[in-house]
């Protein structure tokens, strides 16, 4: 589909993040749209600037069974994604809450594991892929930058991703995405209560965010041209927004 951008805007990609004087001293114009990766509020200007999604390192593609069962919220049954909350990482210890996260494996319905134990403990019996699948919620914790590539790989999945990283500015504009409809925010110092933000969420309101979740995946993440597409829309949304339109 072909969308006209707003005569005054262009887009310039930025990979992880980058100086804030950079933005605030030398591209100052608000014709200018900073996407990135891996930055906080402060580093952007509100009124032309965003996040852009992570990229991942082993996104999944579901089979037709795993799509159907999110759109019938059959998700969100035991057999079909028997674990509550899942992440595989290596511990980024000294830059996030990790080591926290991973107090809250139970070898039953929790799977938060540092790689190499995971590994050696499974040994096949459960995979990084099985175990996405399979879970409802995954957790993308920061590593040593704010984002996580777990955040696109979750999504991917089907789960529904428990953001741990404080400020972090998530992909698109708030004017196209409202992470909060999909997302679960969990502030880092409250990693060990990860558990209390999901407790009280029912299974229609959850299969309400799974389907939310993965539709944003399939529409503006899953390849290039969607990601391109998301920034577009970002801006015409924007645009549509300051016009009262």
């Amino acid at each position: 589909m072909f969308r006209q951008l707003p005569t005054s805007t262009h887009l310039i990609y930025v990979g992880f993040g980058f100086p804030e004087e950079t933005r605030k001293k030398q591209l100052i114009s608000p014709q200018v749209s900073l996407l990135s990766i891996s930055a906080e509020p402060h580093e952007l200007l509100p009124e032309a600037d965003m996040g852009f999604p992570p990229p991942s390192i082993n996104a999944l593609t579901l089979t037709y069974q795993e799509r159907l069962d999110i759109e019938t919220c059959a998700s969100e049954s035991l057999q079909s994604r028997p674990f509550l909350l899942s992440f595989i990482g290596h511990d980024r210890k000294g830059f996030s809450k990790r080591e926290e996260l991973f107090k809250l494996h139970n070898d039953k319905d929790i799977i938060v594991m540092p790689t190499d134990a995971f590994h050696a403990k499974y040994q096949g019996k459960h995979t990084y892929d099985s175990v996405m699948r399979q879970s409802r919620y995954a957790a993308a914790p920061r590593g040593h930058s704010l984002f996580s590539y777990r955040f696109t790989e979750a999504l991917s999945a089907g789960a529904i991703p428990i953001v741990q990283a404080d400020n972090w500015v998530l992909p698109f504009r708030k004017e196209l995405i409202d992470w909060s409809e999909c997302a679960i925010i969990v502030p880092e110092k409250d990693t060990i209560r990860t558990l209390d933000f999901i407790q009280n969420i029912t299974e229609e309101q959850q299969c309400r965010m799974r389907q939310r979740c993965y539709w944003i995946y399939q529409t503006y993440m899953a390849n290039p041209e969607g990601e391109i597409a998301g920034a577009v829309d970002s801006l015409l949304a924007m645009d549509a927004a300051k016009n009262g339109t």
